[in-house]
């Protein structure tokens, strides 16, 4: 009966989770590449003001000073409007595979699920959980690597904060899920360990799509 319960969340959950795309859409992208452009145009002189201070390593990588994919010989105003141009496509495509990550998670739970009944469906869940890591870490590389804000969070707990230290929560879980998943084949005794860590995985990855809407 546990287990029927569980399958059943999971394919709710599910469910609910993709139903938000149009409300999430207003929220995760960044503003428009021609508002953010003016308003920073207005406060800034040169190319460097046009660059934000606080980004992450793999963005400062790419779009830093003198980053990998930065155009410094360009007018600043058509640097970042291009940049902005990215983003926002790199953020677009983010949020939809996302969502499919999202499906691969529950399904491989699914799965996980029938293998602890004894069904013989142990390909499947393999098959399962080679889609989902490559949808799971291409979704990342999405976020850490494309062109950084132009403006800065607002201070204070928002929902995009939330978002974030939830990634790391599931960023987590996948690892260790993936580890405890190779360990349980030849130990028994991981089993428990590694369905801990998917579940916990698959329920922080949905809270952090579904924060959104609240």
């Amino acid at each position: 009966m546990r287990q029927k319960l569980i399958l059943i969340f999971l394919v709710l959950s599910t469910s609910i989770a993709v139903a938000q795309t149009d409300s999430i859409s207003e929220v995760i992208s960044s503003p428009s590449a021609e508002t953010v452009m003016q308003d920073s145009i207005a406060n800034s002189t040169n190319t460097q003001q046009f660059i934000p201070q606080k980004m992450m390593l793999t963005q400062r990588l790419l779009w830093g000073k003198n980053g990998l994919l930065r155009n410094t010989t360009a007018n600043p105003e058509d640097e970042m409007y291009r940049e902005m141009k990215i983003r926002n496509k790199m953020i677009t495509a983010h949020k939809f595979l996302g969502y499919a990550t999202l499906a691969g998670l529950a399904s491989e739970c699914i799965t996980g699920i029938l293998l602890d009944n004894g069904k013989n469906v142990r390909g499947l869940h393999s098959g399962l959980a080679g889609i989902t890591n490559v949808a799971y870490f291409s979704t990342a590389a999405l976020a850490l690597f494309s062109p950084p804000r132009k403006r800065g969070l607002e201070k204070g707990w928002n929902k995009t904060k939330v978002h974030r230290i939830l990634s790391f929560v599931h960023l987590t879980g996948m690892i260790a899920t993936n580890i405890l998943g190779g360990l349980s084949e030849h130990n028994h005794s991981m089993v428990k360990y590694h369905r801990i860590a998917a579940i916990t995985t698959f329920s922080s990855y949905m809270a952090g799509t579904i924060v959104f809407k609240l």
